[in-house]
């Protein structure tokens, strides 16, 4: 195996690790590689994986911020390329879900109908102040690449 495939593999590892498909992984370090544009099929053939996986996991990567679809003139296919700013959305959207996550604790804890113990409010308060403490730091990380401040 040479040091690019082993790249890929380990950013497979890396994603399977964050909770997202080992493709997912795959196919961004393929991006991180090679740029792109690339369609379905090309993703497909160049790391040896189905049509149907790449075009899931692409527009999964596509959600994530990570790849835009692009559209070479003349052509019908859709093509992607790796985003403007990948990782920046990457923090930005991890942001996004930890400010939900404070939403739906506070959700819970105020609405009139729900009880709970001494011990949950606890354990909900401080999930919720490292929820605090996490965003905090993602926007310092966000601002030291470059990011806009989210």
């Amino acid at each position: 195996m040479d040091s690019i495939e082993r790249f890929i593999e380990q950013m497979a590892n890396h994603a399977e690790a964050d909770g997202l498909p080992r493709i997912s992984g795959r196919i961004m370090a393929y991006f991180v590689i090679n740029g792109g544009p690339f369609s379905f099929s090309e993703i497909a053939d160049n790391l040896g994986i189905s049509r149907g996986s790449a075009s899931t996991n692409t527009r999964l990567l596509r959600d994530l911020g990570i790849l835009e679809r692009y559209q070479k003139p003349g052509s019908r296919q859709d093509y992607y390329v790796l985003a403007v700013q990948p990782y920046q959305r990457l923090l930005k959207g991890y942001i996004e879900r930890m400010e939900s996550s404070i939403n739906n604790i506070k959700q819970l804890v105020d609405a009139p109908e729900t009880e709970l113990p001494t011990a949950a409010l606890e354990r909900l308060d401080a999930l919720e102040g490292f929820y605090h403490t996490a965003i905090e730091s993602t926007r310092v990380a966000l601002e030291k690449t470059g990011g806009n401040h989210a």
